[in-house]
């Protein structure tokens, strides 16, 4: 595994484009936490180049996942930090990916439109749901960009799934705070 670490003070990512977004079922487990005041400050719930499907994980629980870009280029997975936006956060950085890659943006369990894990939110079970989303959406291998918190939780995923990772781009990673500290481990 490849990694390339990058730290900005200003958070502006890749972004994926593409086809419709489904409509959401009326009686979806994913429902999404935005207000509609939040959400229209932010250009809406949705974004519009993403295809959308709630997945249900081997746990039983819903998560929401979009997708988009070249479906015979490389995955590329997006992982958000904490905040109710979730793959929102990616909606400047999926343009620039989406014509040579296939993008995936997902709601960690918890935020957005997915449901919470319930008591398990620690980094070896996110950990094993982004390996159960790589393995719905037969990817073998993607480059995984992580942002803030999902910028640790890719790390993480890096050091437990490392056949599952091609490179890896790291943004304003959570926990990472002193450079002595990261290059000594």
């Amino acid at each position: 595994m490849n990694l390339i670490a990058i730290a900005c003070l200003g958070f502006t990512a890749l972004v994926l484009t593409t086809t419709v977004g489904a409509t959401e079922a009326a009686d979806s487990p994913c429902v999404d936490r935005l207000t509609a005041e939040s959400a229209a400050k932010i250009g809406g719930a949705r974004l519009p180049e993403l295809r959308y499907e709630c997945i249900r994980l081997a746990s039983g629980r819903s998560l929401w996942v979009g997708e988009t870009g070249n479906a015979a280029g490389e995955a590329v997975l997006l992982v958000h930090g904490l905040g109710n936006n979730a793959h929102r956060d990616w909606r400047n950085v999926i343009p620039a990916l989406a014509p040579t890659f296939r993008v995936v943006a997902l709601d960690l369990p918890g935020f957005g439109a997915s449901e919470s894990l319930a008591k398990d939110l620690s980094f070896n079970r996110l950990a094993a749901v982004l390996d159960e989303v790589m393995s719905l959406r037969q990817i073998e291998r993607a480059h995984v960009i992580g942002h803030s918190l999902g910028g640790a939780l890719s790390l993480h995923f890096g050091h437990r799934y490392p056949q599952r990772v091609n490179r890896m781009v790291l943004v304003d990673v959570a926990g990472i705070l002193q450079r002595s500290v990261y290059t000594r481990f």
